[in-house]
């Protein structure tokens, strides 16, 4: 139980109970399915997440240059079953900023953002991007998340760490 928040109704003689907290975190991922990520990119990235315990809860979201909310796939425990039931949609160009802009319009209230992305970026793109208001964690499958600068969050070169 968490003391810091109420239930709204009242106990007995204005008393209040305490409400139950979830230790759950929700989470979106955006996967970039364009053509320059590759089959060993996609399952790298993916398999990353596996780092999650199951406490954590989100949705994986195909991106290339089209957003495919109507494929996303939920994750309610991030084990390898689970991640292999992804489908990976797109293969086409690479526009992230319309993942960050409708994201809240899609995915309610996510706790932390995960980007898969070899960030190989267009700077018109970048420049777009509308920070999510919650933690983002950029994760770069190649060789050019050294030289990558985030508009916002962190970013992690797996390859090289």
């Amino acid at each position: 139980n968490d003391w810091s928040r109420y239930k709204t109704r009242q106990l007995l003689m204005g008393n209040f109970a305490p409400k139950k907290k979830s230790d759950a975190c929700k989470f979106a991922v955006l996967l970039d399915t364009s053509g320059s990520m590759g089959t060993e990119d996609l399952s790298f990235g993916l398999s990353q997440l596996q780092a999650l315990d199951d406490r954590y809860e989100g949705e994986i979201v195909c991106v290339d240059a089209e957003v495919y909310w109507d494929k996303r796939t939920p994750i309610r425990k991030c084990t390898a079953d689970e991640l292999r039931k992804t489908k990976i949609v797109g293969r086409g160009g690479t526009l992230l900023s319309d993942f960050f802009r409708d994201l809240k319009k899609h995915i309610k209230d996510v706790d932390f953002v995960i980007v898969i992305s070899d960030l190989y970026l267009m700077d018109t793109d970048v420049a777009k991007m509308i920070n999510p208001g919650v933690p983002t964690y950029w994760i770069g499958t190649s060789n050019s998340a050294a030289s990558f600068n985030a508009p916002f969050g962190k970013v992690f070169d797996i390859k090289n760490e």
